[in-house]
């Protein structure tokens, strides 16, 4: 995790507490409770459950409550709403053409002060000429994406200190708030939420080209992920008001008359109040960034390559218009960078300290990955939604964690875009953060605002306990059956037999197990496929396995490849499958109402591991299917 994701939080949730003990000194009851809640907070942030920036601005909206000068926390506060980040992004975009798109949030952030304060405007000038000065210095000397940011971003957090302390609460900044709340609702009108409809996939038939392996068998993906899809082959089929989805762009599309596709979608779209999803790629890679340009009518993709901090394959810490944090292990990373057409238009998705590497105008280049002065960064988008007419575009810019075997790997990502798509999420944050900036700035005396400040500090809190319940509560079946962790690159994962044999998911309930079996295991309803290595020892349905010792990576005389395996002696009522009775890998058993096919190798349908291996499993299973079920 970025330290700064971690930090901010700790630092304002720590901030809570002190200005709580000065407050309220001798109140033990408040000090441990606040307490409990900035630890709450914290922990929630760490688990991925909540975004960190909604976390700390809330925190130190609180915290500002408390010191008697809650409208700089209501400007905290809507500093996170949608149409702040999208005037972040154009500015930044403005700003980009003289090397200084990092500073944009921190220069918006001054703006904001000097709105709430104008007896300070001087200062407000002095401290945005700072972050003009160190922004210029900081690009020029070389200095990291994420470097540039927290440098320019001093000068901003000083300048709020100092005016936080300045003066005592007054209404004096209500204007300014009600002014930025009208414009946030104001946009609205122009990109209203909507519901989310039913799903269709349109894909290319283009079976010869390299990509199409990542495309097959996509609609059993998406029912993996538990996104009830239709995927169809001509946009002609699709309905009025679905969701649409176009993950693979990087080959042209042509409609039953033969004719590129792009027109006709734009069309359709306008026409029939489609929500479409578009996934692009580096570089305009096979004209990806020209196709959306042509079925938008917009320049929503950029033609450069996004690197994340530390150019890991995961995202990491993003910044998402959500109550809930975006899932960080996600294969977001190396696409292209979006842009904000209008102040109307939605941010979706950005993260700070990422960057984009220029194109070169050279076909076989796919970057360096390594920062270097003109490229792009700062906050840099990565989804953004935009309206036309009845057609909603929103435009992500990497495809790579929807291709089929990443779905079958973690469909978490897919599944919250296709929630931001709606912008019923980003809607109701911008409300709830308007409504508490308003009430920030009804507060005129130290009780009201220790009220106020027990408000803001819940919040997170509240949402932290909202949000592991709906996490638990939204995980798709198959895929928490068969999830241990593993990411989609590592080649013990399974998703890429899943993406490529997804016939294995019509036995029954899949299930990977990564910590050893013991004592009595208790399995779903219904025909069980079991992975997993077994602790001293295990009853599995009829079965007793005992006396496991472990293999490793071993031909075993039926013919598959023992990846990860241990064999255990079996008792009761079991047939052995691979093995001997007295050190068998894989057993078929059964309980009352339900077959049980078990495999000691916890790597068996493993990235690497040989075509054998599931030839051996389907014949298997086909005979498995075949036996009568016990009474």
């Amino acid at each position: 995790m970025s330290p700064w994701h971690l930090l901010c939080p700790t630092f304002a949730g720590i901030a809570l507490i002190v200005a709580v003990q000065s407050k309220m000194a001798g109140n033990a009851i408040s000090f441990l409770t606040v307490a409990a809640v900035s630890f709450l907070t914290v922990a929630a942030v760490l688990s991925g459950l909540i975004p960190s920036p909604l976390a700390t601005s809330t925190l130190a909206a609180a915290v500002l409550a408390f010191s008697a000068a809650p409208t700089v926390g209501a400007a905290i506060l809507l500093l996170e709403t949608s149409f702040v980040g999208t005037l972040q992004q154009l500015s930044a975009q403005a700003l980009f053409f003289v090397g200084l798109e990092s500073t944009a949030p921190a220069l918006l952030a001054i703006l904001c002060i000097a709105a709430l304060k104008p007896r300070i405007a001087i200062q407000a000038m002095i401290g945005g000429t700072f972050v003009l000065v160190i922004g210029f210095a900081a690009h020029r000397l070389g200095g990291s994406p994420q470097l540039q940011m927290a440098l320019s971003a001093l000068p901003a957090c000083g300048l709020g200190a100092w005016a936080a302390t300045k003066k005592r609460h007054s209404l004096g900044g209500a204007l300014p708030i009600g002014i930025a709340v009208a414009l946030i609702v104001v946009s609205w009108l122009w990109t209203p939420p909507r519901s989310g409809n039913e799903v269709f996939v349109f894909t290319p038939t283009a079976d010869e080209t390299s990509e199409a392996s990542f495309f097959r068998n996509y609609e059993r993906a998406l029912n993996f992920a538990g996104i009830a899809a239709k995927q169809v082959t001509t946009p002609e089929k699709i309905p009025p008001h679905a969701t649409v989805l176009l993950p693979w762009l990087t080959v042209p599309s042509r409609t039953e008359i033969g004719r590129e596709a792009n027109e006709l979608l734009g069309q359709l779209a306008r026409t029939r109040k489609w929500t479409v999803i578009l996934f692009g790629e580096h570089n305009n890679l096979g004209g990806s960034s020209e196709r959306i340009r042509e079925i938008t009518g917009k320049s929503l993709l950029r033609n450069d390559l996004t690197v994340p901090p530390g150019n890991t394959d995961d995202s990491g810490p993003l910044r998402v218009l959500d109550f809930f944090d975006w899932p960080q292990a996600s294969i977001l990373n190396r696409g292209a960078s979006v842009a904000a057409g209008s102040l109307w238009d939605k941010v979706l998705i950005s993260g700070d300290g990422w960057w984009a590497e220029r194109d070169i105008d050279e076909w076989l280049w796919v970057g360096d990955y390594v920062w270097q002065r003109g490229d792009r960064t700062g906050r840099l988008p990565l989804a953004v939604a935009s309206d036309t007419g009845d057609a909603r575009w929103v435009v992500v810019g990497d495809n790579s964690f929807v291709l089929n075997n990443q779905i079958y790997s973690d469909p978490r990502a897919l599944l919250r875009v296709l929630e931001m798509a709606t912008l019923w999420p980003a809607f109701l944050r911008d409300i709830l953060l308007s409504l508490l900036a308003i009430a920030a700035c009804g507060v005129s005396h130290l009780l009201a605002a220790q009220r106020l400040a027990a408000g803001f500090a819940l919040m997170p809190a509240s949402l932290a306990v909202v949000a592991a319940v709906y996490t638990l509560a939204t995980r798709p079946i198959h895929w928490q059956d068969t999830y241990i962790g593993q990411a989609g690159f590592d080649q013990s994962n399974f998703n890429v037999t899943f993406a490529d044999y997804p016939e294995l998911f019509e036995t029954g309930r899949v299930l990977r197990l990564d910590s050893p079996m013991s004592g009595r295991v208790n399995l779903p309803t219904g025909d069980v496929l079991l992975f997993g290595l077994v602790d001293s020892e295990a009853d599995i349905g009829e079965a007793k396995l005992d006396g496991c010792r472990r293999l490793g990576a071993l031909t075993s005389s039926e013919g598959p490849l023992l990846m990860d395996a241990q064999v255990c002696r079996v008792q009761g009522s079991a047939k052995v499958l691979m093995g001997t009775p007295t050190g068998a890998a894989a057993i078929a058993t059964a309980n009352k109402n339900q077959r049980i096919f078990v495999i000691l190798d916890r790597a068996f349908l493993a990235q690497n591991a040989p075509v054998a291996n599931i030839e051996w499993l389907k014949k298997e299973l086909r005979a498995w299917r075949e036996q009568p079920l016990p009474q």
